[in-house]
Order: structure tokens, then sequence, then C-alpha cells
């Protein structure tokens, strides 16, 4: 009876100091993460001072196709409302909660949190880049929204309308928020995943997102292209951010990389 009092003990010593190895373990992650959280958006937000000369082409090729979707803008807001119909809002309706930021952003953090407590790290990583990409599209597209001040397309202004560096969301059109963050999340999700028939169900949604926000009539076409564009190239940042250290990783600790510490003693090479 001792002994088995003895051996239960050690296992009940055990547990606890596995419990408490678990806890520190989740407990450096959060860190990791805070730590990589505010240092890719350092490197992300101060990014253009790097840029190449190839960089700033797909800068100007981004402005000379919102410049020319500008010019369509009053062509497409009317065809959009000639077509828009009851039925058709509730076509289009799945298309303004996928691009809702908040519903994206507490998605991340519920994926992210069951990362976290079960110890899975694809799972926790996954949630971390899909909040950081809202975080920043999020940051980046209400920066522009304040100093741009475009009239949104129902206040019947024009698409001329201009009022910068006011509070008035009715003067935040441009870019579309609701883009923004659904192509943000979908290209995070999608190249996590890497599965090609769930990228396209992905960007399905994203471009549902882009419908409802014109046949509503609080976007223009152009604003729409934009916030596309914006959470795109940030939900990539985010990602190759995240790729850059597990390779970087990899390469210090080999045998987490699936290399075998293992090597043979004599190597045969038969050619034919």
């Amino acid at each position: 009876m001792t002994r088995v009092t003895h051996i239960m003990g050690i296992m009940l010593m055990l547990c606890m100091w596995a419990v408490e190895l678990t806890a520190q373990s989740r407990g450096e992650n959060f860190d990791h993460d805070v730590d990589v959280f505010v240092q890719d958006a350092a490197d992300i937000f101060t990014s253009p001072g790097d840029f190449t000369s190839d960089d700033w082409l797909k800068v100007g090729a981004l402005v000379a196709v919102a410049a020319a979707a500008y010019t369509v803008d009053d062509d497409v807001r009317d065809w959009a409302q000639d077509w828009r119909t009851p039925e058709w809002d509730d076509l289009l309706a799945p298309g303004d909660w996928y691009g809702n930021g908040l519903f994206n952003s507490g998605f991340a953090i519920g994926m992210y949190a069951g990362g976290l407590i079960s110890d899975d790290e694809w799972t926790r990583v996954t949630g971390r880049t899909l909040l950081q990409s809202q975080m920043y599209s999020a940051l980046a597209s209400q920066l522009l929204k304040f100093t741009i001040g475009r009239a949104r397309p129902d206040m019947n202004e024009g698409k001329h309308s201009f009022n910068p560096f006011v509070f008035d969301m009715d003067y935040h059109s441009h870019p579309s928020g609701h883009a923004t963050s659904a192509f943000a999340f979908s290209t995070t999700l999608s190249r996590r995943v890497g599965n090609v028939p769930f990228s396209v169900l992905l960007y399905a949604l994203s471009s549902l997102t882009v419908l409802q926000r014109i046949e509503s009539d609080r976007h223009w076409l152009s604003d729409t292209i934009v916030g596309s564009v914006l959470g795109t190239v940030i939900g990539i940042a985010v990602v190759q951010a995240e790729e850059r250290r597990e390779q970087e990783e990899a390469e210090r600790l080999p045998i987490m990389a699936g290399f075998s510490p293992h090597r043979p003693l004599y190597g045969v090479t038969l050619s034919f």
C-alpha cells in the first residue's frame, strides 16, 4: 500500500510539473507573439522606405488602375442601382459580414486562443497572422479614409466630393474598409492553408463583399479596388514575414526542419 501511495505521489508531482511546463510554454508563446505583432507592424509600415524601383512601378500601376476605375465610378454606380432589388440585397448580404473587421478579428482571436490553449502551433500562428492582417489593414485603411475624406455615394454629392480630416463616417468612403478586411482575411488564410479549392471559396466571398458594398451604395468602384489591393498586399506581407521566421528557425534547428540527424557511414551511387 505504501509503495502504491508513493507511486501515486510521484505521478501527481509529474502531472503538476507537466501543467507548470505547459503554462510556462503558453506564456512564452504569448510573449513571442506580442513581440512578433509589434515587430511586423514596424517592418510593414516602414517598408516603403526600402522600396525598389520595381516596387514603385507596382504602386504606379495600382494608382493607374484606381484612376481608370475613378473615371467609371458614376457609370458603375448607376448600373448597380438600376439592378438593385430586395432579392439582390438578401443574396449579397453575406458579403457584408465577411468584410466586417470586427467579425474577422473575433474569428482570428478565437482561433489564436484555441491554438494557444491546445498548444497547437499551426492554429495559434494562423490565428495570430489573421489578427495581424486585420489590425494592420484596418489601421492603414482608416488613416487613408481620414486623410482623403471622400463622400460616400449615398450622400449624393458626386464622386468628386472630398472633405479630408473629418471624423464623419459619411466622408470615409475611400478606401473600402470592408473590401480591405475581406481580402486581408482571404489572402492570409489562403496562404496559410495552401488549398486551391478553399482559396477559390475565400476569394469568392471577398468578391461578394465588393459587390455588396457597391450595390448597397456605400462605396464607389475605385474605393473597393484600392481596398482589395491594400488588404491583399498586407495579407501577403504578414504571411511572408512568418514564413521567413519559420525558415530561419528551420535553418537553426535542422532536425525540426525534417532532416534526420543520422548520416550513413557509406553511400552507394548507382548509375544507369
